[in-house]
């Protein structure tokens, strides 16, 4: 979990944890935490959060809920694989999975966001001491809007209002936009 230990939430999600999922074991990072709970692992499958680095996608039942919770399950993602670029102006999300990179993509326009542009795709090659090597290939998504919106943990990695010009960067000619829905 991507709860720092200096978040005034962090000591009472592990205490939750602790109570609803049977923990045993906390293990401090050096992001937040790591709990080994099989109840916790099982209850996140039977509502549609499982799989693989690769293979997990963003299940459809969240895309009904209300937008201020679709926002805090993006501040998630960018707090566990992303950053803020030009003073809190993007967010950018870097994920070895296109697809849910595409599923948060759909989630940020849907909150009307700006999430249109193109996924920069990046493979590098890392060589460790013993001379093998692994190649990855990751995606990244950068989110524009009044990113003040998406509630992240960790404020180094917190979005800003939009600029004027970006406000409405989904409006037709009609003047609908996703926010005036």
């Amino acid at each position: 979990f991507s709860v720092p230990d200096d978040d005034p939430v962090h000591d009472e999600a592990i205490r939750a944890l602790e109570r609803a999922c049977n923990v045993d074991h906390v293990t401090p990072v050096k992001c937040g935490f790591v709990v080994s709970s099989k109840e916790l692992g099982l209850w996140l499958e039977s509502i549609g959060f499982s799989g693989q680095a690769k293979t997990k996608r963003i299940p459809c039942w969240v895309y009904s809920l209300p937008h201020d919770q679709q926002l805090a399950l993006l501040g998630g993602l960018v707090d566990s694989d992303g950053w803020s670029e030009r003073d809190g102006k993007s967010l950018c999300i870097e994920l070895a999975n296109r697809e849910l990179l595409e599923d948060a993509r759909q989630l940020a326009i849907g909150c009307g966001l700006f999430a249109d542009g193109q996924l920069t795709e990046r493979t590098r090659t890392v060589t460790f001491p013993d001379a093998h090597t692994v190649t990855s290939t990751t995606w990244r998504l950068r989110i524009q809007g009044d990113l003040s919106r998406v509630d992240v943990r960790d404020q180094n990695k917190a979005g800003t209002s939009a600029a004027k010009w970006r406000r409405n960067a989904y409006q037709a000619a009609t003047g609908l936009n996703f926010q005036s829905l």
